[in-house]
């Protein structure tokens, strides 16, 4: 009956968008783990009060399928949250560090330009050093 605890409390998030999305015919995971984790707990519990009611040699348990599918599920979305939101840090610092200006060969000379100023066609240098860069 711990399991029966488990499920309550830890699976309402799944219950809520995962029903709602089998509901709208429009399944997610969540709604793949309620009818998991429900076919486990049901078949369980039926094995457990009504076993002469299941067919010769079926009845087995199955509880703890139903709460490692929530066990392993809850930290995973978690760590997936975590690294979404690290990458969208990330990102977010790369596009900052962008150059805002570009050297490109116009009438023979180097110039530097605005990055938003380059004409398609120009040449520039393709590997952004200029000169001296890579002294010392």
């Amino acid at each position: 009956m711990l399991t029966t605890a488990v499920l309550v409390s830890q699976c309402r998030q799944f219950f809520t968008t995962g029903v709602r999305g089998l509901i709208k015919a429009e399944p997610d995971i969540d709604g793949l783990v309620v009818l998991g984790r429900s076919a486990a707990w049901i078949f369980s519990t039926k094995s457990l009060f009504e076993p002469a009611l299941m067919p010769r040699g079926t009845a087995a348990f199955c509880i703890e399928a139903a709460t490692m599918i929530v066990t392993l599920i809850l930290p995973g979305r978690k760590l997936g949250a975590r690294a979404k939101t690290q990458t969208g840090e990330e990102i977010r610092t790369s596009v900052g560090l962008r150059r805002k200006t570009a050297r490109v060969l116009r009438d023979g000379k180097n110039e530097d330009i605005a990055v938003g100023d380059i004409v398609p066609g120009e040449s520039y240098a393709a590997d952004g050093f200029r000169p001296g860069q890579l002294d010392g």
